[in-house]
C-alpha cells in the first residue's frame, strides 16, 4: 500500500511539472488511443472477405466498414513505404 501511495505522489508531482511548463492559454491533452489492431495481409485477399484479415481489433464493438477501413489504410501505408 506504501508503494502505490508513492507511485500517486510521483504521478501527481510529475503532473504538475508539466502542466508548469505549459504556458497561458497553452491547451493540455492527454495522449489516448482510439483504435488497437492486428492484421494479417496474407488473409483475405478477395473483396468479399477482407474481413478475414482482422487478427484482432480494439474497441471490439466498432463497426465492420471501420475495421476494414483502418486495416486497408495501414496495409497501404506499409505497401507504400516497403
Amino acid at each position: 500500500m506504501q508503494n502505490i501511495k508513492k507511485e500517486v505522489e510521483n504521478f501527481e508531482n510529475i503532473k504538475k511539472i508539466e502542466m508548469d511548463k505549459l504556458k497561458k492559454g497553452d491547451v493540455y491533452t492527454p495522449a489516448s488511443l482510439h483504435q488497437f489492431f492486428c492484421f494479417n495481409p496474407e488473409l483475405g485477399n478477395r473483396e468479399d472477405n477482407e474481413h478475414e484479415k482482422n487478427l484482432y481489433f480494439w474497441p471490439p464493438h466498432a463497426e465492420q466498414h471501420v475495421k476494414d477501413s483502418s486495416i486497408g489504410l495501414a496495409q497501404a501505408m506499409v505497401n507504400f513505404t516497403t
